[in-house]
């Protein structure tokens, strides 16, 4: 059996040495495997991202603004880039179709 009365330091040392540590690890929530199955499951996937403080205190204050959160505000922004995104793309995709039709019939 183990010793469940060492410190952070000797099962640090321990690690160091190459001894199995696991059992002095605790185990994740249950139903924690579920719940990210579950997030993958719906297409959602977690990132982090650094932003300055000042485009945090920016963000944070355009939230508080709208009675939302931090994370919300991010995704309602980026998801408007995207869109604007592909719409420019679309236009500019039907445009250059168009031209093409115009030089095929000169």
């Amino acid at each position: 059996m183990y010793n469940n009365t060492l410190t952070a330091e000797e099962i640090a040392e321990m690690a160091d040495k190459g001894d199995d540590i696991t059992h002095f690890l605790s185990k994740p929530e249950k139903g924690y495997a579920e719940k990210v199955k579950k997030l993958h499951n719906n297409n959602v996937c977690k990132t982090t991202i650094d932003f300055s403080l000042d485009m945090v205190e920016d963000i944070d204050s355009v939230a508080s603004q709208l009675n939302l959160n931090r994370q919300a505000v991010i995704i309602m922004v980026m998801k408007e880039f995207l869109i604007r995104n592909r719409l420019s793309e679309n236009i500019t995709n039907m445009q250059n179709f168009s031209l093409q039709g115009i030089m095929s019939q000169s």
